[in-house]
């Protein structure tokens, strides 16, 4: 009996199974249609979209501005260094031994001080002798004189005859010549007198003392004894870019900065080279400032700001926007109809973060200032709402 129940359980069990299993055959097959028919409509779609065109893609938000056209003032800025307006190095007129010297290093001397003595006994002498000989050639010539006059009161009264006359008008003329050399030679000993003092050509301070009491100096070749400097006044020299030579003339305003004397100060250009120096296209400049006070020394690094003429309707852009490619050729990006265009410019000078674009901008044109990669040209683009 158990078992009868058993095969008949095994016969139920086994309808039941036939009839699941027809119904998940079933349900399989229905979601197979549903998926082939939904892979099939996107597909469809797909290929619809890739027919029309169409195709999804990312607008890249930047930060745009729209450029505006103004009165631009540069300046032009360059370091330079002073240079004394006057120095040199003394030497004597004379050959001679050093007597005195009477100045010491870093000593102000006027024009005119004396600086060395020689010694002038020599000198003396022959001005001495000079002297006596002026004074003999001067009774020659007087004497030759009233024999002259002598002769010509006996000619005209016929006690002489014409030659007596002549001869004695020669003599005078002999003696006047003697009295000129003479006079000359005077001239020329105190002239040799003065030579024995050597004396500052112009107010200075001196630098150098090179030679020590009792050297015997030279005048041929000449022994440098003293080295002077004139700081009252100095010439700051700098050199200047090719572009600048428009912006630069004689006279202009400068201003300039001695660091290591803590002084501001301004300046007139007194010198512009007509030529370039070679290699570095740069050309020389000269800027003249008053120094009474020889708070600034010869040498002194300094900073000058000269203030270029101002340029109308200029336009200016941030430094950030410009970028520049593998050939150092700056460029900027537009934002023109949705899309990103590159633009190459032409740069003059900056002025805190902007710089002067000379040619390629335009007012009105609307400049991307976003930085990255991300900006290119062609890129789909639009101005980010702020």
């Amino acid at each position: 009996m158990l078992l009868e129940i058993s095969v008949g359980s095994v016969f139920v069990i086994a309808k039941a199974i036939r009839r699941t299993s027809r119904r998940l055959v079933a349900a399989v097959g229905i979601l197979a249609v549903v998926g082939a028919l939904g892979c099939g409509k996107l597909e469809g779609d797909a290929k619809a979209s890739a027919v029309d065109g169409v195709q999804p893609e990312e607008v890249l938000p930047v930060d745009v501005l729209e450029l505006a056209s103004e009165t631009f003032t540069a300046n032009i800025e360059a370091t330079g260094k002073a240079l004394p307006i006057r120095e040199g190095t003394l030497s004597g007129a004379i050959s001679g031994r050093v007597e005195k010297i009477l100045v010491n290093e870093g000593d102000i001397v006027r024009k005119g001080q004396v600086l060395v003595r020689f010694d002038s006994r020599g000198f003396h002498i022959g001005a001495k002798q000079a002297q006596a000989a002026l004074a003999a050639a001067r009774a020659a010539s007087d004497i030759a004189k009233l024999e002259l006059e002598r002769a010509i009161k006996l000619s005209d009264g016929g006690a002489s005859p014409q030659a007596v006359t002549d001869r004695a008008n020669a003599q005078v003329d002999a003696t006047t010549a003697q009295l000129a050399m003479a006079q000359a030679q005077v001239e020329q000993t105190q002239k040799g007198l003065s030579d024995t003092e050597l004396r500052a050509p112009y107010d200075a301070t001196v630098v150098a003392v090179l030679r020590q009491v009792g050297t015997f100096a030279t005048s041929m070749p000449p022994t440098e004894l003293i080295s002077i400097v004139d700081t009252s006044s100095l010439e700051v020299q700098a050199f200047l870019p090719e572009d600048a030579v428009t912006a630069v003339h004689l006279g202009d305003t400068a201003k300039v900065l001695v660091g290591s004397a803590g002084v501001e100060t301004t300046g007139k250009v007194v010198f512009v080279s007509d030529r370039m120096q070679t290699g570095s296209q740069t050309f020389e400049i000269r800027v003249l400032i008053e120094n009474p006070d020889r708070i600034i020394k010869g040498g002194a690094f300094c900073r000058l700001s000269l203030t270029r003429p101002p340029i109308e309707g200029a336009v200016l852009v941030p430094l950030r926007a410009v970028r520049r490619d593998g050939k150092d050729q700056p460029y900027v990006f537009l934002l023109e109809k949705e899309l990103v265009k590159r633009v190459d410019v032409t740069l003059g000078d900056s002025s805190g973060d902007r710089v002067l674009v000379r040619s390629g901008l335009a007012a009105g044109q609307r400049l991307i200032t976003t930085t990255g990669s991300d900006v290119a040209d062609g890129v789909r683009a639009t101005a980010r709402k702020i």
